[in-house]
């Protein structure tokens, strides 16, 4: 079973709260227009991927194209948000993000129409994993 580790990572602008992140890549597949991700966020409570709709279209995405499967979504504290989803290769990176250890070939991603972290949420990628997560020894480990 291939298996990785990751450190925690502490940024100072979220007032030092240790939070967990992996580094990700996302592909257009009709495009081929990517671009890495350094500190996704690992969100165990989200039920799907999502990204900020800015990122979707650097990558050629049309965000709101009339063919766009679109749905409102409980945001935080249940608060309404509209989603546009689009699809991705999602390629999870090694630590110092320099190769590809896990691939997702058509990840459907949840795109807002707003400035939001990148998400990691259930559906095309923490369903694919067993996940630890060692607070005391500030490190994540992935199983597959």
């Amino acid at each position: 079973m291939p298996q990785i580790e990751y450190p925690f990572f502490n940024l100072a602008w979220q007032n030092s709260e240790t939070r967990v992140y992996l580094p990700v890549r996302l592909t257009n597949p009709e495009t081929g227009q990517a671009t890495s991700i350094e500190m996704a966020l690992v969100d165990t409570g989200a039920d799907a991927c999502a990204i900020p709709g800015s990122i979707a279209s650097s990558l050629g995405h049309d965000l709101k194209h009339k063919d766009v499967l679109s749905k409102q979504t409980s945001g935080i504290s249940g608060i309404p948000v509209d989603t546009y989803a689009h699809t991705f290769k999602l390629e999870l990176l090694s630590a110092d993000a320099n190769r590809v250890v896990w691939s997702c070939e058509q990840a459907l991603i949840e795109c807002l129409d707003e400035e939001i972290p990148i998400l990691l949420g259930a559906a095309d990628f923490l369903a694919n994993f067993r996940i630890s997560i060692d607070y005391p020894q500030q490190k994540v480990l992935l199983d597959w």
